[in-house]
C-alpha cells in the first residue's frame, strides 16, 4: 500500500510513538522509511531577548540555543537509529533547518512519499488553552502535504 513513508520525529513523546508505529508500518509494507528531524531556526518559541541586553550577549544566548537544538538533534536520531537497528530496519535521514511545518512538507513532495507519520498532541492536551486549532506543525503538514498523513497522539 505504501512505498515511501517520511516519519517526522522530534524526540517529543507523540514522536515516539510516530516512530514505533512507522517501524510497524515499514516492516509490515516493506516499505522504505525516510526520517525528517528539523532544526527550527527562527527560535521565535524563545520570545524577545531584551533589547538593553548588549549585542554580544544577545548572540550567546542564540548560539546556545542552536547548540542545544543541535544536540537535541543528534539525540533524537541516535535514539532512533538503535530502535531501528534493533528490529533490522534501515532508513534514510534527511536533518533540515527552517520552519519545522515547512520542511516536512518539503521532503514529502521532493521526495514523492505517499505517507507522513507524524506525532501531534490532541486539542486538550495543547500547552494553552487558548490555543487557536489547526496551528500546531502537525495540523500544518496536515493542510500544506501532498500526500497522506497520520498524526499519531
Amino acid at each position: 500500500m505504501f512505498k515511501k513513508i517520511l516519519l517526522a520525529t522530534n524526540g517529543s513523546e507523540s514522536s515516539k510513538k510516530a516512530e514505533d508505529y512507522a517501524l510497524y508500518l515499514v516492516k509490515r509494507e516493506g516499505a522504505e522509511l525516510t526520517v525528517v528531524h528539523v532544526l527550527d531556526d527562527k527560535l521565535c518559541h524563545y520570545g524577545y531577548v531584551d533589547q538593553l541586553v548588549p549585542g554580544t550577549t544577545k548572540e550567546q544566548f542564540v548560539s546556545y540555543i542552536i547548540s542545544e537544538c543541535e544536540s537535541t538533534a543528534q539525540k533524537v536520531i541516535l535514539e532512533f537509529t538503535k530502535k531501528a537497528e534493533e528490529q533490522g530496519l534501515s532508513f534514510s535521514l534527511r536533518l533540515r533547518k527552517g520552519e519545522p511545518y515547512k520542511e516536512i512538507v518539503a521532503v514529502a513532495t521532493e521526495e514523492n512519499m505517499d505517507l507522513i507519520i507524524i506525532g501531534g498532541r490532541p486539542p486538550h492536551k495543547r500547552r494553552s488553552r487558548f490555543k487557536i486549532p489547526g496551528t500546531g506543525t502537525a495540523e500544518k503538514v496536515a493542510k500544506l502535504s501532498p500526500c497522506s498523513v497520520m498524526m499519531v497522539v
